[in-house]
């Protein structure tokens, strides 16, 4: 009974660990979906209504619905003596561990032009963002929807396998 019991516990620890790596492959695709999502909203609301960086930010935390990027959270919705919302933005997107290491790039690069230039600049600047974001965010979703799947069934896999070495 105990051996059963052991070969039960380790096949679900296995199962876990696929799950666990498949939820990290998830969670990078939402993030990323997000990301262009946002990026879109700053485009529109930058073009139509020409609102300055501290506008966008108290916009984008009005819609409560960028949950995943946890960067957003830190950034100032108002101008204060001293600070340079570049640096700010630089900070809080390395910080945010949630973002992957290539959009971290893209939003880094993204941040240092935003609000630095006439609106056109600025449009152009979000728009080579986007189309960059939409190929990271199409190879995150591929990636999730083969090596998630790869994960879970590898992870099931190898904990049946201890499973028996065990037993």
């Amino acid at each position: 009974m105990v051996k059963i019991t052991g070969f039960i516990c380790v096949v679900l620890c296995g199962a876990g660990g696929g799950a666990i790596m498949a939820e990290k492959l998830r969670r990078l695709r939402e993030s990323s979906r997000q990301l262009l999502e946002m990026l879109i909203q700053i485009s529109i609301m930058i073009r139509y209504r020409a609102l300055n960086v501290y506008e966008i930010v108290r916009e984008l935390h009005s819609f409560g619905s960028y949950t995943e990027l946890g960067f957003l959270g830190e950034l100032p919705e108002s101008y204060e003596a001293g600070e340079d919302f570049t640096v700010l933005w630089s900070k809080a997107v390395e910080r945010d561990n949630g973002i992957g290491k290539e959009e971290k790039r893209i939003l880094t690069s993204f941040g240092a032009e935003l609000g630095t230039s006439d609106i056109e600049g600025q449009l152009m600047t979000i728009q080579s963002a986007i189309e960059t974001m939409s190929s990271i965010e199409s190879r995150r979703s591929e990636d999730y929807l083969k090596k998630g799947r790869l994960y879970r069934s590898i992870g099931a896999l190898f904990g049946l396998m201890t499973g028996i070495i065990l037993v």
